[in-house]
């Protein structure tokens, strides 16, 4: 359940008082890695493709009303829930790969739908060297984990960066998304808030 909640909370988008309800979430999925142009109405197309829904919202930054690049959705049913999940975990969208997982019900509040993790790819081929990686990341502020993906010893083309705050982590990626590294524009994104990046790598890697 979403907990210490404002009832006097709100959006103000575009000058525009919006209104945010609280909602149970042990059947609410969150689609993260979205198109950064992706619009509330092609959000909702998408999830309505697998079942009748109770509700959809793209989360979108506080400070600027631009999406964030992932969003929340709840099914009336369980199985069009997992059906959804199945189908959305996975599937490209443009030149992204969505991630689609069950949102933490155990500890979510208003402001943890914000993300603090990061996740970042298209790094440059073989590139490993943790000290300049983190040294990117540590021009917004020093964040508490900071790791490119090694599998068997060799590098991938992905890292993970966890920050303190949402604050934080939304400075960053909107400050060093097509930061050029080596030559390389790196792509950064959000992933599913209230997971640790810690966890996350482990599982990433053994889905890779």
């Amino acid at each position: 359940m979403l907990e210490e909640w404002d009832r006097d909370r709100a959006f103000h988008l575009r000058g525009q008082r919006v209104p945010v309800s609280p909602t149970p979430t042990e059947m609410m999925l969150c689609v993260a890695r979205l198109p950064l142009t992706y619009t509330e109405t092609q959000f909702s197309a998408l999830v309505r493709t697998y079942g009748d829904i109770c509700r959809c919202f793209l989360m979108i930054s506080e400070k600027t009303g631009d999406s964030k690049g992932y969003g929340f959705v709840e099914y009336t049913t369980k199985e069009a829930a997992l059906q959804a999940k199945n189908m959305l975990d996975g599937k490209q969208i443009e030149n992204w790969i969505l991630c689609c997982d069950w949102l933490d019900s155990s500890h979510i509040t208003f402001d943890s739908l914000h993300s603090k993790c990061l996740y970042i790819d298209k790094l440059p081929k073989d590139f490993r060297d943790m000290g300049e990686f983190r040294k990117v990341f540590s021009s917004v502020v020093n964040p508490p984990y900071c790791q490119i993906a090694l599998k068997n010893g060799c590098p991938q083309d992905w890292g993970l960066v966890e920050y303190s705050t949402s604050e934080d982590a939304e400075t960053a990626q909107t400050t060093l998304n097509g930061f050029n590294l080596h030559g390389q524009n790196i792509r950064i994104c959000y992933y599913i808030p209230g997971v640790r990046a810690i966890n996350l790598y482990l599982k990433l890697l053994n889905d890779s």
